[in-house]
């Protein structure tokens, strides 16, 4: 008798490691024979593919932490276990997802600790490049990020870092060349708005007409539209903060503002796909999960915007994501837009800039990517690179043609003789 009750004790353990070992087993199974994704619509990003091994990459733990993130980003149904997760570490009270806060309404992405090395060599290289161009006139837009200027809205005691030191850091070292557009206050006065996504890191279309209206003055654009037509093309869009976190408790409206001028007639040319196209926004982009690539279709490497617009001006624009909607605000004004963002690009900067003929230059990053990226720094100093070399070979070419001359002197000096 005690022994049939023992086993009726076991009874409820066995069957829960023998599920648990069913779940293993057909759960790699399953990961071996489904095939291995290579992007995530859900988390909007790259997944990690199976890393190849080397002695190399074994010794130094490269290879370790490649086939971990691999087993991560592959594990069958894994965008189903992360809903399930986040939904039961709400259950708990947890309010931090990742590196994504759900806040009041919103959701937040934490504030990042710059990367100080890499955020030294982007001022580094910032200065120095304005230097080597004083015949251009540069501007900076750092947008602070919604933890920031919305941070009453972030979970009670939230660990969230203050970037309004690191903003100041930044501005207060970089050339004084560089015009600052500070967006801090203009913000700070409009934080009830939607200036941003609830569901993505991005601003919204309103946070970049706000941009617009205190940025025009320091880009020198005169009579600027006061009306626009505003379209909302989505109220369904949940961006990279829900795919991160697994929390889909909010939707998003996207908007596309239009200024009201007589004329506003362009071509964009996607370079790096040798495409033209006679519009800034992409509809078909709304039925992905990214809808945000509705602004130019996502990043590009370089593109050109080629305005009818009378004015001779062109501007440069060295950015990240933000900008895709911003400039709709700027074809007004400028006979070519040249769109550059480092992360993507691979050609010759300064050869750009004199093909180009690029009166002003316009930074424009969120701070999140500024103070981590390293692409900005790379392109610069490239640019920079090649123009010491331009200067050196001019040089030299002078010095051999001094040379020469002198030479002909000579030999004229000695048939005279």
């Amino acid at each position: 008798m005690a022994v049939t009750k023992k086993r009726k004790k076991k009874t409820p353990y066995r069957i829960l490691a023998a599920t648990f070992l069913a779940t293993i087993f057909f759960g790699g199974a399953l990961n071996l024979i489904v095939p291995d994704r290579t992007y995530s619509q859900e988390e909007n990003r790259n997944l990690q593919k199976l890393p190849e091994f080397s002695m190399e990459s074994f010794s130094s733990g490269r290879f370790s932490q490649e086939f971990e993130s691999y087993v991560n980003d592959q594990f069958v149904g894994r965008d189903t276990w992360m809903s399930i997760k986040s939904r039961l570490d709400r259950i708990c009270g947890k309010t931090l997802f990742s590196d994504v806060y759900l806040g009041d309404g919103a959701l937040f992405e934490e504030i990042k600790t710059p990367n100080e090395k890499a955020l030294s060599k982007t001022i580094t290289s910032i200065n120095d490049f304005c230097t080597e161009h004083a015949d251009i006139t540069f501007s900076m837009m750092l947008v602070p990020n919604a933890a920031c200027i919305q941070s009453d809205r972030l979970p009670k005691n939230a660990p969230v870092r203050d970037q309004n030191e690191d903003i100041d850091y930044f501005y207060q070292e970089i050339n004084n060349r560089i015009q600052k557009i500070d967006l801090r206050k203009t913000f700070t006065e409009h934080a009830e708005e939607e200036l941003y996504y609830k569901t993505d890191h991005h601003w919204t279309s309103l946070g970049a007409y706000y941009a617009f209206l205190q940025a025009k003055d320091t880009l020198g654009i005169e009579n600027a539209a006061s009306e626009y037509d505003i379209y909302t093309v989505s109220t369904n869009f949940e961006g990279t903060l829900a795919s991160r976190s697994g929390i889909h408790q909010f939707e998003d409206d996207i908007q596309i503002y239009l200024p009201k001028v007589e004329t506003n007639d362009y071509v964009v040319e996607y370079v790096d796909t040798m495409t033209k196209e006679a519009t800034l926004f992409q509809e078909e982009k709304l039925n992905q999960k990214d809808q945000y690539q509705v602004f130019l279709g996502g990043n590009h490497g370089q593109i050109s915007i080629t305005t009818t617009q009378t004015s001779s001006d062109v501007l440069m624009i060295l950015k990240d994501s933000y900008a895709n909607s911003f400039l709709p605000f700027l074809t007004p004004y400028y006979s070519e837009i040249v769109v550059v963002d480092p992360r993507y690009y691979t050609g010759d900067l300064d050869t750009l800039i004199e093909s180009k003929g690029v009166d002003d230059i316009l930074f424009l990053y969120n701070a999140n990517t500024l103070f981590e990226d390293q692409s900005l720094a790379g392109v610069l100093d490239y640019a920079g690179t090649t123009e010491e070399m331009a200067k050196k070979q001019q040089q030299e070419a002078e010095a051999q043609n001094a040379a020469d001359g002198e030479s002909d002197t000579d030999a004229q000096a000695e048939e005279e003789t």
